[in-house]
């Protein structure tokens, strides 16, 4: 088990919020640090970076935030269908 599986269990995985419908996520970038990620709408990805002067991400945290806006785009497809 790596580091980010101890520190952040659920990170680089999509929450849904039954109760107001959002979607979130937790990014860990190189240095650990955790960014709190929110997709509005399915086709981007809001990163709250506020607590941090600047953050650094690798390859995988890029390619994590793509499979993250895919998989929530999938969702807000599927439940504006009605």
């Amino acid at each position: 088990m790596n580091v980010e599986d101890k520190l952040f269990p659920s990170h680089g995985k999509l929450l849904i919020n039954k109760e107001d419908d959002t979607l979130s996520s937790v990014i860990v970038d190189i240095e650990l640090d955790p960014l709190d990620c929110t997709f509005n709408d399915g086709e981007s990805v809001e990163i709250d970076t506020n607590k941090l002067t600047y953050i650094k991400l690798s390859i995988e945290n890029l390619e994590n935030l793509i499979e993250l806006i895919e998989e929530s785009e999938e969702y807000f497809n599927i439940t504006n269908k009605d």
